[in-house]
């Protein structure tokens, strides 16, 4: 049987219904085109504790861990910083790829490096089974250390879910033997116990599942992040969601700030005091996969969820 030559032009066209793709490739994966011709894509290389500062500019970070927690921002003379964070440590890199420890004095050393089943005691359902029997090996995880990053002005501000304190730190990249001589510190006042953190437009820091409490956000007063107790003379408060599932995280929308649980939406508007903010719940069935799901773009936010993302 004799061949068919096939002359499909390279690259995909996907615009509108089949039939304008008619002649051309409209679906593929994990290929690519060398001189016209369709061919695969090599093999694959870890990259996952690589972050590419200033290209060309590559770092490594000191502990051989993934970084699960990044932000990158400028400073007020423009220079360009990034922070990330692993299971054991806070890291700064510059905008010429020096790597500094900013870990806090107190935090904890041993995260959790990657989500594992939880199998020990305590670890599955309270009440769930029968006595003296063995406990189901999977659907009950424990988390692995993930940071929520902002910048509070040029400053900037974290939290690592394991951990549950809020720290700053000021900028200030000296360094001896690759520790920073003012690392990150401990927010005063702040509450502890928390999840994670989001700073809002406004400049109010959220405390996410605040205090133990997986329901809870508290705000500090604005543009003062060391007052958090409630008053008549301040702005700081503090709110427990009326939702059946926990905080996950916060994304700063324009106009709003996003709060995603495990279950539903909720957005949290200011309306000056004496309430401060007003939420809302957005909808339902809709709630966030993990705590790193969610990101901000011009129209609003997208999320990853359970089983679909939203938008």
């Amino acid at each position: 049987m004799p061949l068919i030559n096939l002359n499909v032009p390279a690259g995909v066209v996907r615009h509108g219904a089949e039939s304008f793709s008619r002649g051309r490739w409209r679906d593929v994966n994990f290929v690519r085109w060398v001189n016209g011709s369709l061919r695969n894509l090599a093999g694959w290389r870890n990259r996952e504790n690589r972050i590419n500062v200033n290209s060309p500019v590559e770092v490594t970070l000191g502990t051989g861990q993934p970084a699960r927690g990044m932000l990158s921002w400028k400073d007020n003379t423009g220079e360009s910083h990034i922070a990330a964070g692993t299971y054991n440590k806070l890291w700064h890199i510059s905008q010429l790829g020096t790597v500094v420890d900013i870990t806090p004095a107190g935090f904890i050393t041993d995260g959790t490096v990657s989500a594992a089943n939880n199998l020990g005691y305590g670890g599955y359902h309270f009440g769930r089974g029968l006595y003296s029997t063995e406990r189901p090996t999977s659907g009950i995880l424990v988390e692995a250390t993930q940071w929520s990053l902002g910048n509070w002005g040029e400053y900037l501000v974290g939290c690592a879910n394991d951990d549950g304190k809020l720290y700053e730190w000021q900028l200030d990249a000296t360094a001896t033997n690759g520790v920073a001589d003012n690392p990150a510190a401990v927010i005063a006042n702040a509450p502890t116990n928390n999840k994670g953190l989001v700073v809002t437009e406004e400049r109010f820091i959220f405390a996410l599942a605040a205090q133990g409490n997986k329901r809870k956000i508290m705000w500090c007063d604005r543009e003062n992040n060391t007052l958090w107790a409630a008053a008549a003379t301040n702005q700081a408060g503090d709110i427990e969601l009326s939702t059946g599932g926990e905080i996950l995280l916060g994304v700063s929308v324009r106009g709003k700030t996003l709060i995603l649980t495990t279950d539903d939406a909720h957005t949290a508007t200011y309306t000056a005091p004496p309430t401060v903010y007003g939420f809302e719940k957005m909808g339902s069935n809709c709630g966030a996969v993990s705590r790193q799901c969610g990101v901000a773009i011009d129209e609003g936010a997208s999320w990853m969820g359970i089983n679909s993302f939203f938008r």
